[in-house]
């Protein structure tokens, strides 16, 4: 039934995640740009190819922020979907008293690469299922489980932030990378023209 479908769901969610694809999307944003920019700034005055180089930087550094921003709020959105969804079919299970399937459902959760730990608990805390965050840095988003409109417990579901930072202060690396080699580049260029170097 409706346990069933929401396990094979959940199946197909797995594979890079949201931080893996965040990841490819600012490296790909980043080479182009810069790869964009080199030719051009070769061409400019002296002067202004640091400043545009500075420039581009600063745009970098905004949007990964911003994309980083999208993606928490994505990875939170997910978090909350995935709740409300086992949500449905927990309190039915609940009332059945299937905590097997209850644990499969949290086992099948817990493998995706977003989400740090799960956890079904009963009307009064008690971990039916699942567990905590394996993180400290983990952001836990809960919601109630219903049946037949009557709070009987509630899922806690933990985004595992920890990746996302890494992932995020890599990109951040390699952008800075970019940059000094451009810089580095325009440099070189300015010094073999004979121009004052910036």
């Amino acid at each position: 039934g409706a346990a069933e479908s929401l396990r094979q769901g959940i199946g197909m969610r797995k594979g890079l995640g949201v931080t893996g694809k965040f990841v490819g999307l600012v490296s790909v944003l980043a080479a182009m740009v810069v790869a964009a920019l080199a030719p051009l700034t070769i061409y400019l005055a002296h002067g202004a190819q640091a400043r545009l180089v500075d420039v581009v930087a600063s745009a970098l550094s905004e949007e990964r922020a911003h994309q980083e921003k999208l993606l928490h709020q994505g990875l939170v959105r997910k978090a909350e979907s995935l709740g409300n969804a086992i949500g449905r079919a927990a309190g039915e299970l609940m009332a059945n008293y299937d905590f097997e399937t209850l644990r499969q459902i949290a086992e099948s959760c817990a493998r995706d690469p977003d989400i740090g730990g799960i956890a079904i608990l009963d009307s009064e805390g008690a971990i039916l299922a699942g567990g905590k965050a394996k993180s400290s840095e983990a952001e836990v988003i809960r919601q109630e489980i219903l049946n037949k409109g009557q709070a009987v417990g509630a899922i806690e579901i933990a985004l595992d932030l920890a990746p996302l930072r890494q992932n995020a202060a890599e990109v951040r690396g390699r952008g800075d990378v970019l940059v000094a080699r451009t810089k580095a580049a325009i440099s070189a260029f300015q010094a073999s023209r004979g121009l004052p170097v910036t």
